[in-house]
């Protein structure tokens, strides 16, 4: 011990030597921590008489618990694993297990997955009263926020309770508040009469009611505190902006007009929570499941209620360890807080919590670092130490560090009563080489990861171990996007991630498989799947023969039947007879044969002409024949998929299901509820390799070099919000990580900068590959100076110069960037039609451009020219879809009600019944269909009557096509539903209906408003194109939506056509026009958004990015 003790500076000795009473002790990055516990463990043996078991020591992960037992080992042998060392989910099992009879009935048997959770929330909603604000609410945030009350340790009679005093504080105030503002009829006042009123305000919202709970504030807290602020501000600026702002947030007006805090709708849905969350606990607790939470909910509820367990806890743990605890939730907080709270102790427990708040990144996973000031408060004399020598970095990159932390508001030290902690580091490692600290701009990011590639070859061959590098980001797309050029240069990779079992390319083609199996076992529709199974490269056919084979496929034929009549398609004919056989047979199959079947372990026999053949599936063949990396990943997601899927298939009860089905039924759940089936990929293709990690995951690490990707507002500045729907009362919300915020992204960058031994590369590009410019990150204090040059105030000098790199960047190396490691179906279809633009001249010459497949070819959204290129020229069909089949029958019912005689609404509904009974549905469609109608059309022809009953004259579909429309070459044609004729203007007005959402006015920012808009115009340029209307001028537009508002009313919107919009979509025609002659269907690397398509528009015609023409 002497040793070990002699090696430790005064702050850990005196930490070490404080083992009675409770301390806290604030351990930096790389202050050594790991040696201090383990010194105090055998400070604890040698100096008193209590046996190893008597000591609790409690961590965060597995590893963290393995290295502590591993160094507590290697100072006292045999006896460290004697000592209490567990994570915090781990020690409550082991309460659980060591005390088994004081949790008999709380039956807790298997945890809950995920899409039982989702499962047992759609059998509370399907009892829900219709006026319950939670039944239209996601099952997903309902199962969310019930997890975070139980964090909180918050339960249903907790939000009752929370409720009825909400309420009771808004009873007592609103009425205040209403008679202060009654002759208010707009907050728009001189100065001084402004501030005497929001003082007044200020007086009524000041709480005057203790809260039932001690961790709930009156609802008043919040818009109180941000009053008084914004009165400060007020009074030393002069000016009302800060309590205008106020008022916009807390006080607006409700349906009586009048001013008020409105919160009366979250009455309703707390109480509505409450009892799903009663209903939801029940539910889980009769099948026998608890979620991950639950455990150590139990032993906190258990631990409370029973005196036996709790005293029989607290005699057993005489001294307890903590570490980490900035990253404890209020629950395992509560879980310490109840074994440290035996009366014996007075308020002065021996307990021991260390921890850095400087590094609290983990708010996002419940983590709350407030837990460390509520320690060194909740004991009596609680002993502050601070840890302040560094033994991993110089001292540069803790001037850098501190800095940064600095710059954080809500900082222990800020907040510790005493005010006398001061955490600058100081690096006590005198052996460490001279500090190098670069932060580097470059023109775009491909230029920025070429130079960091050439940077780690280039230490790499001056004998750097790779082990020491490091490449950490903020979040893991920007370590993707690098990771192709690190390869390229034949670099050593070590990237741990997180992984979707359902996102691995083999795993999804085989789903997709299993989709067209299923189709052909039951009978349904199916080529939409077929041509996408055949175009995998799995089957090694040639492109052009699925385009050949789209071709000939007729519109009610299978195409797979085709392949086996047609003799020119033999090289399909054994892929077909293999989905074919697999469908006839996969009823008999049992699960792990389907599965076997699927993947290739299984062959089938099938008789051909006589002959018996055994066909296999190509899939793990072809994985075999792929890199190290591919095959060991997909291996990796079978194995988790299989195990899975037999899990499953045991538990789901649809026992009618095929094998198939119950697969893609999985996945499909999965992907409803939006949860992954996770694996870690550790993929590391050398023991010697370079590190490649988000800032999360480098925590406790560290590396002589350290580069840090994209060091600018985006990546590392920009606040990440939740998107929870179920809203909670101003006073809740502390229980929901709902913004990251500043504080957070400081500590998150502090974490990143700390990891660096000696050498430090803050990396960063001014623009995107697109060349718009990217923000500074505020953290660094970027500034430009008098010469011209920018320097970073953060990074100490002589670092703190930025320097600009100029790196040359080829179409290759964009390539990279932008580089799928494994090739996708569809661009395997995009390079045919580069190599073999001849097979596509027939469709080519005989095309039409019309208002659909002009949309289709701009809307990024949807895949843009990708989705034109296979939908309009190969002709590749799309999923059964009952939106446009619904569609079409509408615009059926419209022109007979126009041309109809006797305009009766349940006779025009009569015809709608017998068109829909012709067409070819199953039975759930057709109802499906018909309820969409009954639902609309009444409402429309009953509101919109006027239009049938016109004495102008009206045209519907009126069609375009043969002869086209020419404009500039260009071949249009196409539909319109309503053409209507002003007689004594000779002008014309153009009706489109759409059975979609309605609109009340006319958003273009609205993608699909927009949409709609483009093909109006273009509806005007065809039609003026083909020369069938040269007597009349078409000036106006008109939509008319058929599905009627939430209140019943039907909407419309109309307009006129503008020169300046209508010459630009001629020329966005005449673009896209030359594109498809051209064979360009190339998407662009833009957003798949409605800005994206506009970037694309713009592009497309040569100008620069300004959308102001609307």
């Amino acid at each position: 011990m002497n040793t070990i003790y002699d090696q430790l500076n005064p702050e850990q000795r005196l930490a070490v030597d404080t083992i009675d009473g409770p301390l806290l002790v604030l351990a930096g990055p790389g202050t050594g921590k790991t040696q201090l516990l383990s010194a105090r463990a055998m400070k604890i043996l040698e100096e008193t008489d209590t046996p190893p078991n008597a000591i609790l020591c409690l961590t965060f992960t597995e590893n963290g618990a393995e290295n502590m037992r591993d160094r507590l080992s290697r100072f006292i042998g045999e006896e460290a694993y004697k000592v209490a060392i567990h994570t915090y989910h781990g020690f409550a099992q082991t309460i659980i297990s060591q005390f088994p009879d004081f949790f008999a009935d709380k039956n807790l048997q298997t945890i809950i997955d995920p899409i039982t959770q989702y499962q047992l929330i759609d059998q509370i909603k399907s009892s829900m009263a219709s006026n319950n604000i939670l039944a239209k609410i996601d099952n997903r945030d309902i199962i969310a926020t019930i997890g975070e009350c139980k964090n909180a340790l918050l339960g249903p009679n907790d939000l009752r309770q929370i409720a009825r005093f909400n309420q009771a504080e808004l009873d007592r105030i609103n009425p205040l508040i209403h008679d202060l503002t009654k002759d208010v009829k707009q907050f728009r006042f001189k100065f001084d009469q402004g501030m005497e009123l929001y003082q007044q305000l200020a007086e009524i919202l000041a709480p005057t009611t203790q809260s039932p709970l001690p961790q709930i504030q009156p609802i008043s807290f919040h818009p109180h505190r941000e009053l008084l602020q914004a009165l400060d501000q007020a009074t030393a600026s002069g000016k009302l902006t800060e309590l205008t702002a106020w008022r916009k947030k807390f006080l607006p007006k409700d349906n009586h007009q009048r001013y008020g805090l409105t919160d009366n709708l979250n009455f309703y849905r707390l109480t509505h929570l409450a009892d799903a969350m009663e209903q939801y606990q029940a539910k889980v607790k009769s099948a026998g499941l608890y979620d991950f939470n639950d455990m150590i909910l139990e032993v906190i509820d258990t631990i409370e209620t029973c005196d036996e367990l709790r005293f029989n806890l607290q005699e057993k743990y005489l001294y307890i360890m903590l570490d980490e605890y900035q990253d404890t939730n209020r629950a395992q907080s509560k879980l310490i807080e109840l074994l440290a709270d035996a009366p014996v102790h007075e308020g002065r427990p021996n307990i021991m919590a260390v921890g850095d708040d400087d590094q609290a990144i983990f708010a996002f996973q419940g983590a709350d670092y407030s837990n460390m000031l509520n320690f060194y408060q909740r004991y009596r004399d609680t002993q502050l130490i601070n840890l302040s020598r560094n033994y991993r970095s110089a001292q540069a990159i803790l001037d850098f560090s501190t800095n940064l932390a600095e710059q954080i508001s809500d900082r222990l030290t800020n907040l510790i009563d005493n005010n006398s902690v001061q955490k600058k580091l100081l690096s006590a490692n005198s052996q460490l080489p001279a500090p190098d600290i670069r932060r580097l701009d470059f023109e775009t990011t491909t230029a920025e990861y070429k130079y960091l590639t050439d940077s780690i070859s280039d230490l790499l061959k001056q004998g750097v171990n790779p082990n020491e590098i490091a490449v950490l980001s903020a979040r893991h797309h920007t370590l993707e996007a690098c990771t192709p050029f690190l390869l390229k240069q034949a670099i050593p990779v070590h990237y741990e991630r997180s992984q979707n079992v359902l996102d691995n390319p083999g795993i999804q083609a085989m789903l997709k498989i299993a989709e067209l199996v299923n189709a052909l076992a039951r009978q349904r529709a199916h080529n939409h799947l077929a041509f996408e199974v055949l175009s995998y490269d799995l089957w090694d056919l040639n492109t052009t023969d699925v385009w050949q084979l789209s071709w000939q496929t007729g519109r009610d034929q299978s195409c797979l039947e085709v392949i086996i009549n047609q003799p020119q398609f033999t090289a399909m004919r054994r892929p077909a007879l293999w989905l074919l056989a697999l469908a006839n047979q996969i009823s008999r199959l049992s699960l792990e044969a389907s599965f076997d079947a699927l993947v290739g372990n299984l062959s089938l026999k099938v008789k051909d002409d006589g002959q018996e053949l055994e066909l296999t599936s190509p899939l793990k063949a072809h994985f075999q024949n792929q890199s190290d990396e591919a095959l060991f990943e997909f291996s990796l997601c079978l194995n988790l998929l299989r195990e899975r899927f037999l899990s499953f298939a045991q538990n789901y009860a649809q026992p009618k299901l095929t094998p198939t089905e119950l697969l893609v039924e999985l996945a499909n759940l999965h992907q409803t509820i939006n949860q992954p089936i996770s694996f870690t990929n550790p993929y590391r293709n050398n023991q010697q390799a370079v590190n490649l990690m988000t800032a999360f995951k480098a925590k406790g690490l560290e590396f002589q070099y350290v580069f840090l990707l994209e060091t600018n507002n985006n990546e590392w500045g920009s606040a990440k919000s939740g998107h929870s729907k179920l809203a909670l009362p101003d006073n809740l919300r502390f229980i929901r990580h709902e913004k990251t915020s500043v504080d957070e992204q400081l500590r998150l960058l502090f974490v990143a900068v700390s990891r660096a031994k000696t050498n430090l590369y803050l990396l960063s590009s001014t623009k995107t590959n697109q060349q718009k410019p990217i923000k500074r990150l505020a953290f660094l204090a970027e500034v430009e100076t008098e010469t011209g040059d920018f320097i970073a105030n953060t990074i100490p000098a002589p670092f703190n110069q930025i320097q600009a790199q100029t790196v040359e960047v080829t179409s290759a190396d964009i390539e990279l960037e932008l580089l799928d490691n494994f090739h996708d179906w569809k661009n395997r279809h995009f390079d045919s039609a580069l190599k073999f633009p001849q097979l596509l001249e027939p469709r080519l010459k005989n095309f039409r451009l019309s208002p659909t497949s002009f949309n289709s070819y701009l809307n990024l959204e949807y895949g843009g020219p990708a989705d034109f290129f296979l939908s309009q020229i190969l002709r590749f069909p799309g999923p059964f879809d009952l939106r446009p089949t619904y569609g079409s029958l509408v615009h059926a019912v419209l022109d007979h009600a126009q041309k109809t005689t006797d305009f009766q609404v349940e006779h025009i509904m009569d015809f709608f019944r017998q068109k829909l009974a012709d067409l070819h549905l199953t039975t759930t469609d057709r109802q499906t269909v018909l309820n969409w109608g009954e639902s609309s059309l009444p409402l429309f022809l009953e509101q919109r009557q006027e239009l049938f009953n016109s004495n102008n004259k009206v045209e519907t579909e009126v069609r375009i096509g043969t002869p086209p429309a020419v404009l500039d070459g260009a071949l249009l044609g196409g539909a319109v539903d309503r053409i209507e004729f002003d007689e004594s203007t000779k002008t014309i007005t153009l009706v489109d209906y759409k059975t979609g959402k309605s609109h009340d006015r006319l958003n273009l920012g609205d993608s699909s408003l927009y949409g709609y808009i483009t093909q109006l115009y273009f509806y005007k340029i065809m039609l003026e194109a083909s020369a069938k209307y040269l007597d009349w001028r078409i000036t106006g537009w008109r939509l008319e939506f058929i599905s009627p508002t939430p209140d019943g009313r039907i909407n419309y919107l109309a307009g006129d056509f503008d020169i300046v919009t209508e010459q630009r979509t001629k020329q966005l025609i005449s673009a896209v026009w030359k594109r498809v002659m051209t064979c360009d269907f190339s998407v662009p690397d833009l957003p798949k958004s409605l800005t994206g398509r506009k970037q694309f528009e713009e592009m497309l015609l040569g100008e620069s990015a300004d959308n102001s023409w609307f």
